[in-house]
């Protein structure tokens, strides 16, 4: 419009979409998506908060692990079958605090998620002489796919087929604010 003719109109599109620090909380938005839009309550350290179809979808991947672990193969690749791991509440905490720092943190780097990863484990109290731990996420457009990339390098079935690994920590959301949104964090560990 124009001053002039005194017809100026200001409009404003709806946002419409999930975006971190844009000033907005669209409809439909968590905090887990949009850290505009009030907390939703879920707390990493807090199991108890964590909604009950992510746990699911977390227990299913740690029954892959299983079965991947006693078939000894993973990726195609052909290893000594070893047992099933023991599933450790403070590998779980430390592996659903690393997801929610990187559902917030996508694009952050290695150095950035290792720090974030041994806070979490130092935070979650997973102590003892000789303690070992290493970390595995997957990340894709779908639940099998984001569940498959645990298993998707020579590295990471290593560390999956290890002996050495006595106890894991799985967490699982769905709430990346992108077209990959839903992602897994295992844990894996050991003390002495």
């Amino acid at each position: 419009g124009s001053d002039v003719q005194c017809n100026v109109v200001c409009s404003y599109p709806t946002i419409t979409t999930c975006v971190f620090a844009d000033g907005c909380c669209p409809p439909g938005c968590t905090d887990m998506q949009d850290n505009d839009c009030p907390s939703s309550g879920i707390d990493c350290k807090n199991a108890a908060t964590w909604p009950s179809s992510w746990q699911a979808t977390a227990n299913m991947a740690k029954t892959r692990v299983d079965l991947v672990r006693q078939s000894g193969m993973c990726n195609g690749a052909s290893y000594s079958s070893t047992g099933a791991l023991s599933r450790n509440a403070q590998l779980d905490e430390a592996a659903r605090c690393v997801a929610i720092w990187f559902q917030k943190n996508p694009d952050a780097d290695q150095n950035e998620l290792l720090s974030k990863f041994l806070n979490a484990i130092s935070e979650s109290g997973y102590q003892g002489i000789n303690v070992d731990v290493k970390f595995i996420g997957g990340r894709s457009s779908t639940i099998t796919k984001a569940e498959d990339r645990l298993f998707a390098t020579s590295n990471s079935c290593q560390d999956v087929m290890s002996g050495q690994y006595q106890d894991v920590g799985v967490a699982y959301l769905d709430t990346m604010p992108s077209t990959s949104n839903h992602f897994f964090a295992l844990v894996l560990g050991r003390k002495n």
